[in-house]
């Protein structure tokens, strides 16, 4: 009878330990998967700042130190426009006023700096950059959101239709 009890409570706490060490690796799992998410969003977010910082960017900026009047004074108030949002909000684009680009990369000082003359203000902007949440499928045709960038657009009417490159990994986190 001694037996069957001790057995019974071994049983007990076993099951118990067992139940306990399933929930601490799941627990686990859950915060490297979290670890993953936050990384990437911090990724994706460091891109999108900087390239924001980089549009509309003008060489007069270095005089607009305490005068809130700046675009005006410096009679650029017209070259600076805002970022744009689509219809269904999943992507925004700029343009980049200044694009660092030469004829034939590796790139000089000089070369950039003649690279740095002003896009037209007609209809069309030289580069596009656009970031646009979008979805692709991974090996079992499961749909996954991804975060998407691109520089190849032309025509400021719209966001780009090609040249777009994942800036979140969709084996890692799927984005809503």
């Amino acid at each position: 009878m001694e037996l069957l009890v001790a057995g019974f409570i071994s049983v007990i706490v076993s099951s118990g330990m067992i139940i306990l060490m399933g929930n601490t690796l799941g627990t686990g799992t859950q915060t490297i998967k979290m670890t993953q998410l936050s990384g990437e969003m911090r990724s994706a977010m460091q891109i999108m700042t900087r390239e924001l910082r980089r549009a509309n960017y003008h060489s007069t900026y270095a005089t607009c130190f305490g005068d809130l009047d700046c675009l005006q004074t410096n009679g650029i108030d017209s070259k600076v426009t805002e970022v744009n949002i689509n219809d269904t909000g999943d992507c925004f684009w700029f343009w980049y006023d200044r694009p660092q680009r030469c004829a034939s990369p590796p790139c000089t000082a000089a070369e950039y700096a003649a690279a740095q003359t002003l896009i037209s203000d007609a209809g069309t902007k030289d580069t596009i950059a656009a970031f646009r949440l979008a979805t692709t499928t991974d090996a079992d045709e499961t749909v996954i959101g991804v975060i998407q960038m691109t520089t190849t657009g032309t025509d400021a009417s719209a966001c780009p239709s090609t040249g777009w490159v994942d800036i979140t990994n969709p084996n890692l986190v799927d984005i809503q």
